[in-house]
């Protein structure tokens, strides 16, 4: 298992910002933090056959910035040799969208908490609104859909994404 690249399609190319010819003279380490190396090497030691949703891992691009991407593979044959066809999704942002109305949602509830346990002081909820106004603007500006439900499985909120992915 040299986890070479046998072949690169268009997208990667553009994504990682390698050629087709840099990325044939690589393997999968070269794109991979060294820590994640043994992650790496245990992970394609375990797929033998099917598909494996190996989750999120860090790559490196040309430039040194690191992105998160959602891999999945199938072992395959290839010119008879084992291989694995990968999908390498770059969700950079969704993950960093998560943090921020993660962030946004915990720093509202210490707010709202705050102004229940103080009096209706309009500097503070001027402050939990702007807060509520900066997690509405990153939700819509996501490119994957989100939405809340409550406990009785209602939709309390569908970002422009997943209105158009419905077609609301």
């Amino acid at each position: 298992d040299s986890l070479r690249f046998l072949s690169v399609n268009d997208a990667a190319v553009r994504v990682y910002g390698y050629s087709r010819e840099e990325f044939q003279r690589m393997t999968l380490r070269d794109i991979r933090p060294a820590a994640d190396i043994p992650l790496l090497e245990a992970n394609v030691r375990g797929v033998t056959q099917g598909l494996d949703e190996a989750g999120f891992w860090l790559h490196r691009r040309r430039d040194g910035q690191l992105i998160t991407v959602d891999i999945t593979s199938e072992a395959i044959e290839h010119e008879g040799v084992r291989a694995e066809l990968v999908l390498a999704r770059d969700v950079t942002s969704l993950v960093a969208a998560r943090r921020e109305v993660a962030d946004l949602r915990e720093a509202i509830s210490l707010r709202v908490g705050g102004i229940a346990a103080r009096s209706a002081d309009a500097e503070v909820s001027e402050d939990a609104q702007q807060l509520q106004q900066r997690l509405h603007r990153t939700l819509e500006n996501m490119k994957d859909a989100f939405v809340t439900l409550n406990d009785q499985y209602v939709v309390t909120y569908a970002n422009s994404a997943f209105a158009r992915l419905v077609r609301l």
